[in-house]
């Protein structure tokens, strides 16, 4: 029972909230990132929109990461915390990002092809 309120969740906010409701892109410092069409569960798309995904990381990485750094990032999820650093560290910089789970890493890709 436990696991069937979160699934019966997922489908009423799938059916009643349109894809249409979220933006095509939100930028997160200085990073477009997609959204809508993206098959992001709702939460990710809900702290995408209101500029509030992984906001602790993105505010630590504003303090620390500087052009031309190198970076390891491990557990990259959908990409977005890779694409921040790719633009903190610039082009003399190097980020290499590594995801554990295959659903993510394709969700990944198409949010940002190679």
């Amino acid at each position: 029972m436990q696991n069937l309120f979160p699934k019966i969740r997922r489908i009423l906010l799938k059916a009643l909230v349109p894809e249409i409701y979220w933006p095509i892109k939100v930028d997160l410092d200085g990073v477009q990132v997609p959204v809508r069409g993206m098959p992001l569960n709702f939460g990710t798309k809900y702290w995408l929109k209101k500029g509030e995904y992984e906001q602790d990381e993105r505010h630590l990485i504003t303090k620390v990461l500087r052009p031309g750094l190198k970076v390891l990032e491990m557990g990259g999820s959908i990409g977005v915390l890779a694409q921040i650093i790719g633009e903190k560290v610039g082009p003399k910089g190097r980020v290499l990002s590594f995801e554990a789970s295959d659903r993510l890493v394709e969700i990944s890709t198409e949010m940002w092809p190679p």
